[in-house]
């Protein structure tokens, strides 16, 4: 991750799936990895998709706090990033998800709109959501969080393919 070969961790996580190998120890590792502590990992989702570490991304979520020059409060940006999608795809594959749990069925409307708009974002969504491995029961909590956007994801091409997923799952 340090010399962003994203694509060999994917490969190396899209093999533990592959092998049936333990997905527990892979997520520990990736949390060790992007420094997310334990008491913090309803941040872990938005760490692995905007491939930013802890401590980076909780000082971008600070400088939210701070107005603007007009006196306006900033808008949360949620990062998104085509190597933290792809990332993130495999490790859905893995179904040990109850590290990003929190983060996924914590995010607000506007996150999850623009995550499901994204087209690179869409698609890590898309296989939470297809994925068998992934406890309906989580699929479901995360749908009821999101139910209330749907009229603002059928009218992107992106967004209304997780509407799709959701109706799927």
């Amino acid at each position: 991750l340090a010399e962003s070969l994203t694509g060999v961790v994917a490969s190396v996580i899209k093999c533990c799936h592959h092998y049936n190998l333990k997905s527990h120890n892979v997520m520990k590792v990736l949390q060790e990895a992007f420094h997310v502590p334990d008491d913090q990992l309803h941040l872990f989702f938005r760490c692995l998709m905007s491939l930013t570490t802890h401590d980076l991304l909780l000082e971008k979520l600070e400088s939210y706090k701070k107005p603007t020059q007009s006196g306006k409060p900033r808008r949360d940006r949620f990062e998104a990033t085509l190597p933290g999608s792809l990332l993130l795809q495999e490790v859905f594959k893995l179904g040990e998800v109850s590290m990003l749990e929190e983060g996924l069925c914590s995010l607000t409307n506007d996150h999850v709109i623009y995550l499901s708009n994204n087209p690179q974002a869409s698609h890590a969504l898309q296989a939470f959501l297809t994925s068998a491995s992934v406890p309906v029961a989580l699929k479901h909590r995360f749908i009821k969080r999101s139910v209330s956007v749907v009229d603002s994801l059928v009218l992107s091409p992106s967004g209304s393919r997780i509407v799709e997923a959701m109706w799927n799952s």
